[in-house]
């Protein structure tokens, strides 16, 4: 049996090489339309030529989708960004849905240049927590590269009592500056900001305006150069973004086996510095579900569970049980987590939903915890579920699930993804 360190060596490996014969430099369209299109038509060739061999129909038709979402968040966070007129955008999300998007997160970016000064200013909201990630490099998702990244939390910020904030960020505290103020490496490219709400009905979501100080606010027009140049970028981002983890789930059964939980040092790949996320490749049994059972920490800013698909796309958490947070899930009395993985709904109150698969990625985030524990995971047959779970477990009827869902869905739906 191999050590945790090598076992996670492997799969560090593995993540940074994942997609590796897709990497190239931006395709030279030209400037003409046909030349554009046609670079997106190879890259499309070459995603689709390095997908896993064994895809069913399903996730075939979701991996053209998940080309088409890296299509749009690439345009949205890097064509059309403009590091003399940065604005937030969104870059992860149902729609841009690769990278296995956590659903408690709204995740914007914009890019912009370390040699300059920018002001973040705005209203914190109420949300469980807000990071800003300062990225010193170009988006993984365009080059397939990790760059290295400082995290800062809205928490360390003073807002005033209604809680609007303002912070700087620059290479050097402006002389006499009392405010908030967070640095800027000279090689920064990006920002990414992540907001995460466990109470999608209720919290109210941030606003947040970014705008740059030592440039005029009336920036001229983009040339008709560097307009091409960001069109000329979209084709390694259809590649690199679809490409990434594409095989993390096949290569994660092949190192770990199915149904058994591990954690990766995604962090290392521009993750939370102060996350520690557990990954499975879960494959149910036939006629059967996966059950998942484990301790919670005592402290812990947030945690969350979600499902993907083979190819890191996370399951559709609007229409569907997909995901679970601390805030939606049941703990039972003896300070257990026990939810029911399962391709038909077993009426257990803690159930996720695989959405018509049969195999499927496992996320867990533990966020600001004092503990990170590995959760179990077990297969039990279907007729065998109410045995296999504590006297106490909740459950629900259709008609209770049925209303869970339509209140999920409206909550999921009123939430800010724009």
């Amino acid at each position: 049996m191999k050590s945790r360190a090598s076992w996670t060596a492997g799969i560090l490996g593995l993540l940074l090489l994942a997609g590796a014969p897709a990497r190239g430099a931006p395709a030279d369209t030209s400037g003409t339309w046909k030349a554009w299109t046609d670079a997106v038509a190879v890259a499309g060739s070459k995603v689709i030529a390095n997908l896993p061999a064994d895809l069913t129909e399903q996730e075939t038709a979701e991996a053209h989708q998940m080309m088409v979402g890296a299509l749009f968040s690439a345009y949205l966070s890097v064509a059309s960004s403009n590091p003399k007129k940065p604005e937030f955008v969104p870059t992860l999300g149902f729609y841009e849905n690769f990278f296995g998007p956590n659903p408690d997160t709204i995740y914007l970016s914009t890019l912009i240049d370390g040699m300059g000064s920018y002001r973040l200013r705005g209203n914190l909201g109420q949300v469980s927590f807000m990071n800003l990630s300062i990225q010193q490099g170009p988006y993984l998702g365009i080059t397939g590269k990790a760059v290295p990244h400082q995290d800062h939390e809205f928490a360390e910020l003073h807002p005033k009592g209604n809680g609007d904030f303002e912070v700087l960020l620059s290479a050097d505290r402006p002389p006499g500056y009392k405010g908030d103020w967070w640095r800027l490496d000279a090689k920064t490219e990006r920002l990414q900001l992540r907001y995460v709400s466990q109470d999608w009905a209720h919290d109210r979501d941030p606003t947040v305006y970014i705008e740059r100080l030592d440039t005029p606010p009336a920036a001229p027009p983009s040339s008709v150069q560097s307009l091409y140049q960001g069109l000329n970028i979209l084709p390694a981002a259809i590649e690199n973004s679809s490409l990434q983890f594409a095989h993390r789930m096949e290569e994660m059964e092949k190192i770990q086996g199915r149904n058994r939980m591990f954690e990766l040092p995604i962090a290392q790949l521009g993750g939370m510095d102060y996350q520690r996320y557990v990954y499975a490749a879960i494959v149910l049994p036939q006629d059967g579900a996966v059950v998942l059972e484990t301790d919670v920490p005592k402290k812990c800013l947030y945690w969350s569970l979600l499902l993907t698909n083979w190819l890191d796309s996370t399951l559709d958490w609007v229409n569907y049980q997909s995901s679970l947070n601390s805030r939606q899930a049941h703990v039972d009395p003896d300070g257990k987590l026990r939810v029911v993985i399962s391709d038909t709904d077993p009426g257990v109150a803690n159930w996720m939903d695989t959405v018509g698969h049969r195999r499927a990625g496992l996320q867990l985030r533990w966020t600001g915890c004092d503990s990170a524990p590995i959760p179990t995971l077990r297969e039990v047959a279907k007729i065998d579920l109410r045995n296999a779970l504590p006297r106490g477990t909740p459950f629900v009827t259709p008609a209770e699930r049925e209303n869970v869902l339509q209140e999920r869905r409206a909550a999921a739906l009123m939430r800010k993804r724009w």
